[in-house]
């Protein structure tokens, strides 16, 4: 849940750091 909130809020602030940082968690 709080992963979720938190993904949402990088969105709505930045989207481009946003999906940098799911694409190096998934990476790592």
């Amino acid at each position: 849940m709080a992963e979720g909130a938190q993904i949402h809020r990088s969105d709505a602030s930045s989207p481009v750091p946003a999906p940098s940082n799911e694409d190096v968690k998934p990476s790592s």
